[in-house]
C-alpha cells in the first residue's frame, strides 16, 4: 500500500461534513443515513473533533501476545502492521486531556449479501472478529500520536459493519477513527455527582485505586 493510500486517501462517506485527518473543526461524528445516528451528541456535550483517520482494508483485532524462544512476549505481526499503519495515518498532535474515541470497523461484504435483493449501504457484521479487540488495536495505534495514554479515553463508541455493495460510489473494507478533545467544563461530574478528574490536563490514576483522576 502506498503512502498516498495508507491514510485519508478519500473523504469518508459516512461523516456528515467531516474534515480530513488534518481538520480540527467540530463535526457531528460518525454517521450513516441508513443507520442509527449519533449526530449532534459530540457537539452538544462539548467535544471537538481533533483527529480523523481512515485506514483501508479489513480491520485487524488485537492478537494475543506470542512468546519467542527466549520466553519473551511479542505482538503478532499482523496486529503490529495494522497498528503501525494506524499510527502512520494519525497526525502527531497529542491531546492532553480526556478524549472521546469513535470507531467504525467496516469489513468486506460477503458474496452472499451482494445479491440485487440485498440492501445497499452498511450492514451489521456477523463474522467472528471481536469488536473489543479491534478497539484495542485502534487505540494502541493512535496512542502517543492522538493522545498520550489510552486512560484518557473516557468515551468510546464503536460499530462493526459489512461494507457497502461494490456498485456503490464509496465501498470497501476500512477502519475509520474519530478522536475528540473535551472543551466543556473542567470538572465534569459523573452520575454519582463526583468529579472524575481535577483538571482537563490531569489524567493521573488515583493513588487510592483505579480511576480517571485523583478522586476515586
Amino acid at each position: 500500500m502506498s503512502r498516498r493510500n495508507a491514510g485519508n486517501a478519500r473523504r469518508p462517506s459516512n461523516v456528515d461534513g467531516g474534515p480530513t485527518n488534518h481538520g480540527q473543526t467540530k463535526a457531528a461524528g460518525i454517521v450513516n443515513a441508513r443507520e442509527p445516528t449519533i449526530q449532534g451528541q459530540s457537539n452538544a456535550t462539548g467535544w471537538t473533533l481533533r483527529h480523523f483517520v481512515t485506514v483501508q482494508g479489513d480491520p485487524v483485532p488485537k492478537g494475543r501476545p506470542r512468546m519467542n524462544k527466549r520466553g519473551k512476549p511479542y505482538t503478532p505481526e499482523r496486529t503490529a502492521q495494522f497498528e503501525a499503519l494506524v499510527a502512520w495515518s494519525t497526525r502527531n498532535d497529542p491531546i492532553p486531556g480526556p478524549v472521546r474515541v469513535e470507531i467504525l470497523a467496516v469489513f468486506t461484504r460477503p458474496q452472499r449479501l451482494n445479491r440485487a435483493s440485498d440492501p445497499p449501504g452498511l450492514l451489521f457484521y456477523e463474522g467472528n472478529c471481536d469488536l473489543d479487540n479491534v478497539i484495542k488495536s485502534c487505540n494502541d495505534g493512535v496512542q502517543s500520536r492522538a493522545f498520550k495514554n489510552d486512560r484518557q479515553a473516557v468515551d468510546i463508541y464503536a460499530r462493526a459493519r459489512y461494507s457497502e455493495k461494490p456498485s456503490e460510489p464509496v465501498h470497501g473494507p476500512r477502519t475509520e477513527i474519530a478522536i475528540y478533545s473535551w472543551d466543556g467544563p473542567t470538572n465534569q461530574p459523573n452520575n454519582q455527582g463526583k468529579t472524575n478528574y481535577d483538571t482537563a490536563d490531569d489524567m493521573a490514576p488515583s493513588a487510592a485505586g483505579p480511576g480517571n483522576g485523583r478522586r476515586p
